[in-house]
């Protein structure tokens, strides 16, 4: 369960997307707040009934051999079940899972670039951001085509942990008691809550670090 917790997080890493869409809905503070609880609770509910029919459908040891071997789990499902509709509608799930996600990262991190490297959005600039965005994933992918599982544990860990949980938790505390800036606050519970949320993301990061480096054997 521990080394499912960075591709939990990084499959409900939305926090990338908040800049765009803050920009896109004109700072409305209303429909940021709908767009995040909707667009949270429904690949949750998407999640649990996929979680479900594959641990319910599949023996855990042909779902362990499937994975070990680099197969999606799709491949036990479609072991398991013998079913040629099944399978196909699994497989589009699949693929449509993975293609949102990148969608979603890639128009995201098309902002973030513009903004860095300031580059105007316009049609030249457009086209060169988006060649900064999908090329460099695109020859990864064509040099090492199993590096998407490998990547999302990673990117859990070094990327989602730290960026969607240690730097917000950071920032709001300087912001708040360190700077003073006295705005509204959002999230209610002070430095309890900032304090919880730095804690549970340290730990997260420890103990998958720990696995990975062989530090903590699973099953000890």
């Amino acid at each position: 369960m521990i080394l499912a917790i960075p591709v939990m997080i990084i499959s409900f890493g939305f926090h990338n997307m908040i800049p765009s869409l803050t920009t896109y809905m004109d700072h409305a503070r209303g429909k940021l707040i709908k767009i995040v609880m909707i667009g949270s609770f429904v690949p949750l509910l998407i999640y649990l009934v996929w979680g479900a029919l594959i641990l319910g459908i599949v023996p855990p040891d042909a779902f362990r051999q499937t994975i070990d071997g680099g197969e999606f789990a799709t491949q036990a499902l479609k072991s398991a079940v013998e079913s040629p509709s099944i399978f196909l509608l699994a497989e589009h799930f699949a693929f449509f899972a993975i293609v949102s996600s990148f969608i979603t990262v890639a128009l995201s991190f098309v902002d973030f670039l513009a903004d860095g490297l300031k580059i105007k959005k316009d049609a030249w600039g457009t086209f060169i951001l988006c060649l900064l965005t999908l090329l460099p994933p695109f020859l990864c992918a064509m040099v090492y085509p199993g590096i998407f599982l490998t990547a999302l544990s990673y990117a859990g860990v070094f990327g989602a942990l730290i960026l969607f949980g240690i730097f917000p938790a950071l920032m709001v505390w300087r912001g708040r008691y360190q700077m003073k800036i006295g705005r509204p606050e959002i999230v209610p519970g002070g430095r309890a809550v900032l304090g919880f949320v730095l804690a549970c993301a340290a730990t997260a990061i420890i103990l998958s670090l720990s696995i990975f480096l062989g530090l903590w054997e699973l099953g000890s």
